[in-house]
């Protein structure tokens, strides 16, 4: 049984890939005529029927990735994003025109085999699109490492910059310097300012001083307000002791790390006197100290480092000795200085005695003292040791000799109030012989006094190039 003339002349609804069995919606524009605007109609869509979505004649849009598979035939594809730009050429889609046909009235028709349409859209597989949001995660791993190290760095700067400016760096510097035997940089680390007194507190003379300090060991730290004090435990010749160096806050480096400033150690004092010649020149570890004005205590005192000095005469002298004292400075205050003499015994002064030179002009000088006495004719010379009594009143006496018969021995003592003294340990004697006369009768003869004793006193009061000078 044929089917019933439909409403179209061709017996076929115009629109031949419909669906099947449904009649077509009628166009809202006249066949063959394309809105102006819109995408064109590719082979396959009903005429006259808007397109759900634009199609894309020239393939894909550049940048874009294709519709996946599995999109229902016949059915548009969901509205592709357009992340970078439209499709070349082609203006954006509008959608349908605002006039919608009216769908006609439905109609059965015979079922007729019918190829499938060919489908509008290319049915490739689309790429697998990157996830976003490993990326961000991604970057939010990075910047939290980032984090991390500026953290990381940060605590490690602040740990080094604090270390490299801690109060222990100053005693470590200072320290250094002192095994290192650099007393210029241990005075500038400690800002201390001896003036002219600092004679020993140099690079030339500490260097060759015995005994420095030979290692340390920082202990701890005590940090109270502005001030710190540190520790430390000191090696120093066959010596150990501690001590601590006590540190006033500087100001800040880098805005940031507190800076310390080593208030200057009491330095120990080597000090002596000299039991001699004012104008005794001495030498401390072989510096010349005459230049050094004397305290008020009468002694000439010099700021040392710790080590072991040697104070001696300068030069070497004819007539004028003194054993060296030795000053040992172990560590830091005047509490730190022993002086020894050559015996051993604490001592501080340098005693001036006279060498065997000296000895044997001062003998001489007493001896040429004695002879100029002996040389003389008077009963009693003047100045003299001895001297005669018991003239006869009237007589006259001439020719008088005075005989030494014994010289005294005697003794040069110590250096005191500006002289050596001269002290008698034996007795001599003398006698005196004159030829006497008596006026009254004519009578002559020899008369004689003594033996008597001869004693020397007085001191040695200067050598020189003539030998010692010799006052009675």
């Amino acid at each position: 049984m044929s089917n019933p003339p439909g409403p179209y002349p061709q017996g076929q609804p115009p629109y031949p890939y419909g669906q099947q069995g449904q009649p077509g919606q009628q166009p809202p524009f006249p066949p063959g005529q394309q809105p102006q605007g819109q995408p064109p109609y590719p082979q396959g869509q009903p005429q006259g029927q808007p397109p759900q979505q634009p199609p894309y004649p020239q393939g894909q849009p550049q940048g874009q990735p294709p519709y996946p598979q599995g999109q229902p035939q016949g059915q548009p594809p969901q509205q592709p994003p357009y992340t970078h730009g439209q499709p070349q050429g082609q203006p954006p889609y509008q959608g349908p025109p605002q006039q919608q046909p009216t769908p006609s009235p439905t109609q059965a028709y015979a079922t007729t085999d019918h190829t499938a349409p060919p489908q509008p859209y290319a049915q490739t597989a689309s790429p697998e699109r990157k996830p976003r949001r490993r990326g961000r995660i991604i970057g939010l791993v990075a910047g939290v490492v980032v984090l991390l190290l500026l953290i990381a760095g940060g605590i490690v700067g602040n740990i080094v910059g604090t270390q490299a400016n801690a109060p222990e760096r100053e005693v470590e510097e200072y320290l250094d310097a002192l095994v290192d035997g650099d007393a210029e940089t241990a005075l500038a680390v400690s800002n201390a300012d001896v003036g002219d007194t600092g004679v020993l507190l140099t690079n030339d003379v500490y260097g060759e001083v015995d005994d420095r300090i030979s290692g340390y060991e920082i202990g701890e730290t005590t940090i109270t307000g502005d001030t710190a004090e540190v520790a430390v435990s000191v090696s120093q010749g066959d010596e150990a002791f501690d001590t601590t160096f006590t540190l006033d806050k500087a100001g800040k480096a880098y805005v940031v790390f507190d800076t310390w400033s080593l208030q200057a150690p009491e330095l120990g004092l080597v000090g002596y006197s000299v039991t001699g010649p004012e104008d005794t020149a001495v030498v401390v570890s072989g510096v010349d100290t005459s230049a050094v004005p004397a305290a008020e205590s009468g002694s000439v005192e010099l700021p040392a480092l710790p080590g072991t000095y040697t104070v001696a005469l300068a030069g070497d002298s004819e007539y004028l000795q003194a054993e060296p004292l030795t000053v040992a400075v172990t560590g830091f205050g005047a509490d730190a200085v022993t002086s020894l003499n050559a015996e051993g015994e604490e001592a501080t002064a340098l005693t001036v005695t006279l060498t065997d030179t000296a000895m044997e002009a001062g003998e001489a000088a007493v001896d040429a003292y004695l002879d100029g006495c002996a040389a003389s004719t008077d009963f009693r010379p003047d100045g003299c040791p001895f001297t005669a009594q018991g003239e006869t009143p009237g007589y006259e006496y001439s020719n008088c000799v005075w005989t030494l018969e014994s010289r005294p021995t005697f003794t040069v003592g110590q250096y005191d109030d500006g002289q050596w003294p001269v002290s008698t340990e034996s007795s001599g004697s003398a006698s005196l012989e004159c030829d006497v006369r008596d006026p009254g009768t004519g009578a002559s003869g020899t008369a004689t006094a003594g033996p008597m004793s001869v004693d020397v006193g007085g001191a040695i009061t200067a050598f020189g190039e003539d030998g010692a000078t010799y006052a009675p």
